[in-house]
């Protein structure tokens, strides 16, 4: 019986000793469930914070341009070198005044509108479940409505070196899923009207694409200034042998010229030498 009862001694503390683990790992499991919970108060509290500021329409279009400004930045483009904010095109009934014009090789530019509603889809977010629906389809409408306008615009009309389309920023990649999500066709009516609706995401990717661009172009450009320069040293490099070819013309010449009163020189009849001054006249001693 003796090791029977050490057995069970042994199994009761070890069952001690898993209750103990338990209850710490019941706590630390409560102290982070209650760490989440309060996580997630406070980005409820930032969110509506954040959805009560957008409601101002002037905090909103400074949201939308502060988020493009970061994506530009991103992609590495510098502000009044690559891209310049809100360039203006003065028309005979108006002014045209995009929020961004990237710069492209060629005096080309893309123009980019960050102006977007807002209001049906910050209602969707708080809105319950048999409301969401209806307010997302007045988003999609609202969206669809902002890029007839913008069509109507025409900013490639107003900026020369433009191509024939614009993009409409959408600083956040819910607003345009949103859309979608009821509007399934929005993207491609967008795009029959010369809008291209752009995302973070996706707007970065066309941003280092022109940052490519602008590589590609400076390497092309320093390899045209390279073959001038060299060019241009062939061409000094020909001179000069012509010039030295010229310089040893001239030198052959001038050691032939000094030679032909040598020549002239050795050819001349030997006389013969006296053999003593006798005979010489007295006046010649």
């Amino acid at each position: 019986m003796r090791p029977v009862q050490e057995s069970l001694g042994r199994v009761d503390e070890k069952i001690g000793k898993l209750e103990k683990a338990g209850d710490v790992t019941a706590a630390r499991l409560s102290e982070q469930v209650r760490a989440l919970a309060a996580q997630e108060e406070k980005l409820r509290d930032e969110t509506a914070k954040l959805a009560t500021a957008l409601r101002a329409p002037a905090q909103r279009g400074r949201w939308g341009e502060t988020q493009l400004r970061r994506t530009l930045e991103l992609a590495g483009l510098r502000a009044h070198v690559d891209f310049l904010e809100q360039p203006v095109a003065q028309l005979a009934d108006g002014v045209l005044r995009p929020d961004v014009a990237v710069r492209l090789p060629g005096e080309k530019t893309v123009l980019l509108d960050a102006k977007v509603p807002l209001e049906a889809y910050l209602k969707s977010v708080e809105a319950p479940e048999a409301d969401r629906e209806a307010l997302l389809v007045a988003h999609a409408a609202q969206l669809r409505a902002h890029v007839d306008c913008l069509s109507r615009k025409q900013y490639w009309e107003a900026f020369a070196g433009s191509p024939e389309m614009a993009v409409l920023f959408l600083p956040s990649e819910g607003l345009l899923a949103a859309a979608l999500e009821v509007d399934p066709a929005l993207h491609e009516d967008a795009f029959a009207k010369r809008i291209v609706l752009a995302t973070p995401a996706t707007l970065l990717a066309l941003l280092l694409t022109i940052a490519h661009v602008w590589k590609q172009d400076a390497i092309a450009a320093n390899a045209r200034e390279i073959a001038n320069e060299g060019r241009e040293l062939h061409k000094r490099i020909a001179d000069l042998s012509r010039h030295m070819a010229k310089l040893g013309r001239a030198l052959e010449s001038a050691v032939d010229v000094q030679l032909d009163p040598l020549a002239e020189v050795e050819v001349l009849p030997r006389l013969p030498r006296p053999a003593s001054d006798e005979g010489l006249p007295d006046d010649a001693n």
